[in-house]
C-alpha cells in the first residue's frame, strides 16, 4: 500500500500544482483581455 499511495502522491500532485500555476499564468492575460 505504501507504494501506491506514492505513486498516487506522485500523479496527483502535479495535477493540483500545474493547474494553480497556469491560473496563475492565465489571468493577467484574461483581466488584461478584459480591460483592453
Amino acid at each position: 500500500m505504501g507504494i501506491a499511495k506514492r505513486n498516487s502522491k506522485q500523479r496527483i500532485d502535479p495535477l493540483i500544482e500545474e493547474p494553480a500555476v497556469l491560473a496563475e499564468r492565465i489571468a493577467p492575460a484574461r483581466s488584461r483581455d478584459s480591460c483592453g
